[in-house]
């Protein structure tokens, strides 16, 4: 998401408020993660699949920031998306954690992160972390089924 040209940052923005917005709404919550340029996929699949936004939501979980600290070796907040991801394009590599609308951390030098760091701080924190790895447990019907609902519940997003 950091490697979004300038001239979509709005529509990045509202992208991301839209989507925030409506999960909220629903659920109370929704922690928004992004891991860029991170190669914390398999090996075998690095090339072809690790170099794109893996932009992930979550909804009605807590913040995850601090679990995610010891990961890293440092750690910037910032109070809007843009602020975070002009910082974060100056990276190497970052992960995104946005536990609410005002609240931006992104976390840099990572140390000996795992595959699906984000999804399993997410399920160990609500007693799922049995979840996180979607390799091993795919659930694709239930995964295809909340699409469905996302998307007639945000229209045209």
């Amino acid at each position: 998401m950091a490697d979004v040209p300038q001239t979509l940052w709005k529509e990045r923005h509202d992208f991301v408020t839209a989507i925030r917005n409506e999960l909220e709404r629903r659920h109370g919550s929704c922690v928004i993660t992004e891991h860029g340029r991170m190669a914390v996929c398999d090996d075998y699949e690095h090339d072809t699949h690790c170099f794109h936004a893996h932009f992930l939501v979550f909804p009605g979980a807590e913040d995850i920031s601090n679990q995610a600290t010891s990961y890293f070796s440092s750690v910037q907040s910032f109070d809007d998306l843009d602020s975070s991801l002009k910082h974060a394009a100056e990276l190497e590599e970052y992960l995104l954690v946005s536990p609410r609308p005002d609240r931006f951390n992104i976390f840099a030098g990572p140390l000996h992160v795992p595959r699906q760091l984000a999804r399993y701080l997410v399920g160990w924190q609500t007693g799922n972390a049995h979840m996180a790895d979607w390799k091993a447990r795919p659930e694709r019907v239930q995964a295809e089924s909340m699409a469905r609902r996302l998307r007639s519940t945000l229209g045209g997003i």
